[in-house]
């Protein structure tokens, strides 16, 4: 893990306490990859380093080239490419864990929770706008193993309006589904 550029780095969008060298932003990958035992993207990563400005968007999509071309992260998948920490990232964890703040460590790993709920409840949940010929049909889909637990079109006058409709739905389902069965139940 080469750090020369220590004194050169992108710092626009990083709150104070923030990662301010290549070397933290890069143990803080390994860590958020060993901890969640679970194949993030690059794209990922930067999400999770930039939602409380933890690390700087470049700094940070640098850092994951740089881990994966000296072998801390092995790439997964190839489309998108996700990564997990290797063995090599584990010993530079335990060897040099403690010098990212602890306060970062936890900003991180929350951050990384919400995206994977996110994530999931996306692949089991769906809303696809379909243009009809007066306006849009949003239909509303809450996925179960077997069949959908619930589908449901909605019509939408402006496709404004059906992406609210569409963007709702996806921030919290289970309660539009929960409340569609009371109300009919």
């Amino acid at each position: 893990m080469d750090d020369n550029n220590k004194n050169n780095l992108f710092t626009g969008g990083v709150n104070p306490g923030g990662l301010t060298s290549s070397i933290e932003i890069k143990i803080l990958i390994c860590y958020i990859l060993s901890n969640i035992n679970t194949p993030l993207t690059g794209e990922e990563i930067a999400s999770i380093l930039q939602t409380d400005g933890i690390a700087n968007y470049f700094e940070t999509v640098d850092a994951v080239e740089d881990l994966a071309k000296h072998g801390q992260i092995t790439e997964i998948s190839a489309e998108p490419p996700s990564f997990s920490v290797s063995d090599s990232g584990k010993e530079i964890l335990l060897t040099l864990g403690n010098t990212v703040p602890h306060s970062a460590k936890e900003k991180a790993l929350t951050s990384a929770s919400k995206l994977l709920l996110k994530t999931k409840k996306l692949s089991e949940n769906d809303a696809i706008i379909t243009k009809a010929n007066d306006g849009y049909i949003v239909e509303c889909i809450v996925k179960d193993v077997g069949s959908d637990l619930l589908n449901l079109k909605l019509f939408s006058g402006t496709n404004e309006q059906a992406q609210k409709v569409k963007k709702k739905f996806l921030e919290d389902p289970t309660t539009i589904y929960r409340t569609i069965l009371e109300l009919l139940g």
